[in-house]
């Protein structure tokens, strides 16, 4: 049977998978790299993902039929900044949630304009934008902006490049980085000019089924896999990542439940003025895999975040598979709606559906009869009720007549999905590989672009159920209720949130000791 390998380039591992043509995983394999320290600076050496690949391909090897495998496609990590010249990247990679640039931004809104700069990229820039970070590149590593030749923007387009030689980004990246005029699929060449930032070393635009070309024999002898072998380029993870969901076509939703999260939509398709959502609601437009869509996702600072910070600061149980486990078994012992106390998830600020780097974390509602499992259930609801907030503002009809598939760690909770179910009135559907979307929509794309699938819907048989979840009327009562209570929050403590942050600011500027 025909094989497809695939990988997955991410924040702190590098996941790789072989497919037969029916969809099915053979074998997959996960290499971690160095951990980052956060800071404003996020940088990775881009060797730590080429030998990452590589390990994850010989873990693999034994099970791959040379005479079978028909290609490789990639998938990845969106939102950096890599320099290229004379065959080698002249510095660190430079990667998405770096926020150095937070004055270079500052000077483009002033020389562009926000609304200008909205309107071509169809998203709100920020410190984190690809865009700031060239201006800050120019101004404060002079040398290397001058010398780089071409520049590419995610893991997996640095990976096609080492395999193939090929330059290119596909459309579900470049509209991360805020050099991308989302509206004409095109290089924004007008903010470009404006802003006085290079414009010749862009990659080429291509769709995320390109061939990028056969696998160099240098490569393969590194990589341990045969010569020749056709590389088709991938997407940035939220497109592979959308079409494993099985949301790759219009009207399905999903939601993504890992540290961080998301709710995802793919649009129908139409003119872009008219299927755009407006951006200051914190919902990113981003090109799908078919050029013509839109992915419009509602991204979560911390999803499943939360449930990691009460298990190590509240809870009594140890910070493993087993904890998360004991969590959830307490929290279902307690009554829906947590004996009325509401938890605000905002423990690192927020970016929809609103955007409020100062917004906090908050247990509201808290009595001498709140028990310690109360705690545990509100934190699982809280993350709920702030997903619906942000899937109301996809424009996606999450109804009672639709289904959300929950893919992540999150969704291996017996309890968790149960909440989402009512808590959205919905039917949910939890996947036996939802760890794994990402290297499923790789595969797609791959078949897709060796004709074995016409579009981006899922083959019956592909996307296996491990778990239906129906809402629960009596929950599902209670749920909205308290839903309504928990949306008056954010605005009641907006303003309490930023005099927080300032004193927070204050106090960490004064010696210890000094008031």
């Amino acid at each position: 049977m025909k094989q497809i390998l695939t990988a997955d380039i991410g924040t702190t591992a590098t996941k790789t998978a072989l497919f037969d043509e029916s969809g099915r995983t053979i074998a997959r394999a996960y290499t971690e790299y160095p951990v980052i320290p956060q800071t404003d600076y996020a940088e990775r050496d881009p060797e730590d993902w080429w030998h990452a690949l590589r390990e994850g391909f010989r873990q693999l090897r034994s099970y791959i039929i040379e005479e079978n495998l028909q290609a490789v496609v990639l998938g990845g990590q969106m939102q950096d900044l890599i320099f290229i010249r004379n065959d080698t990247d002249l510095y660190p990679a430079i990667l998405y949630y770096d926020t150095r640039a937070g004055l270079e931004m500052e000077e483009l809104q002033s020389i562009l304009g926000n609304n200008r700069i909205k309107g071509i990229t169809g998203n709100i820039q920020d410190a984190s934008s690809v865009l700031a970070k060239l201006l800050w590149m120019k101004k404060n590593r002079a040398e290397v902006y001058r010398d780089a030749e071409f520049i590419l923007f995610g893991a997996h387009d640095y990976a096609a490049w080492r395999m193939t030689g090929s330059l290119n980004s596909d459309f579900t990246t470049a509209s991360t980085t805020g050099l991308l005029d989302i509206g004409k699929n095109n290089w924004a060449y007008q903010i470009l000019h404006q802003a006085e930032i290079r414009e010749d070393w862009l990659p080429g635009l291509v769709r995320a089924d390109h061939y990028d070309g056969p696998l160099s024999e240098s490569a393969a002898a590194f990589l341990g896999l045969p010569a020749a072998i056709s590389v088709f380029h991938g997407s940035g993870d939220v497109g592979t990542t959308t079409i494993g969901a099985g949301a790759g076509e219009p009207g399905a939703a999903y939601c993504y439940l890992g540290t961080s999260g998301w709710i995802a939509a793919t649009t129908p398709d139409g003119e872009f003025k008219d299927i755009m959502v407006d951006p200051e609601t914190g919902i990113y437009n981003l090109r799908h895999p078919e050029p013509s869509r839109l992915i419009q996702v509602g991204p979560m600072m911390l999803a499943g975040g939360n449930l990691e910070w009460a298990l190590k600061e509240i809870s009594t149980f140890n910070d493993t598979a087993d904890g998360y486990s004991l969590i959830g078994k307490a929290a279902a012992g307690r009554k829906p709606g947590a004996d009325g106390v509401v938890f605000l998830p905002y423990l690192s600020g927020e970016r929809a559906p609103f955007r409020d780097p100062d917004a906090r974390g908050a247990f509201i509602g808290i009595s001498k009869e709140t028990k310690r499992e109360d705690i545990y259930r509100s934190v699982l609801e809280g993350v709920a009720f702030a997903m619906r907030s942000i899937g109301q503002r996809t424009g996606h009809d999450i109804s009672e007549d639709k289904h959300l598939t929950l893919v992540g760690g999150g969704a291996k909770s017996d309890l968790w999905p149960q909440i989402f179910s009512s808590v959205f009135g919905c039917k949910v559907l939890v996947l036996e590989d939802g760890l794994d979307v990402g290297l499923l929509g790789a595969f797609m794309l791959a078949g897709k672009a060796l004709g074995w699938f016409t579009d981006y819907s899922l083959p019956p048989g592909v996307q296996r159920v491990r778990k239906k979840y129906e809402p629960d009327q009596y929950q599902q009562k209670r749920y909205d209720t308290l839903y309504s209570i928990f949306t008056g929050f954010y605005p009641l403590l907006k303003q309490s949130f930023s005099s927080l942050a300032e004193y927070r600011r204050k106090d960490n500027s004064s010696p210890l000791g000094n008031s």
